[in-house]
């Protein structure tokens, strides 16, 4: 994948799954039996390293095998002082 953050393209790996979350917290209040909503959202886990959105205003741009995604939300999970990896919920832009 790369990331495109303020002009700078960055590779990394990740990995990429729909977002199965019955919180409606991060899915614009749409939500199935499942949990899965049809609002294309998905969850990124990466490495704890790649910063992919650190305040709301920012826009990124992730490019993946399948097309183009823009974080919504992300967060670095980290044990101790240490940091283990990165979660970010985010959406298809184009196939």
């Amino acid at each position: 994948m790369t990331r495109l953050k303020n002009g700078e393209e960055t590779e990394f790996f990740g990995f990429l799954q729909p977002l199965r979350y019955k919180n409606k917290m991060y899915l614009n209040g749409i939500s199935t039996e499942l949990g899965y909503n049809t609002t294309k959202k998905y969850l990124l886990i990466s490495q704890p390293d790649v910063k992919l959105k650190q305040n709301e205003r920012e826009n990124v741009v992730i490019t993946a095998s399948d097309g183009k995604y823009c974080c919504d939300h992300s967060e670095t999970v980290s044990f101790g002082e240490k940091e283990c990896y990165c979660w970010s919920i985010v959406h298809r832009v184009s196939y």
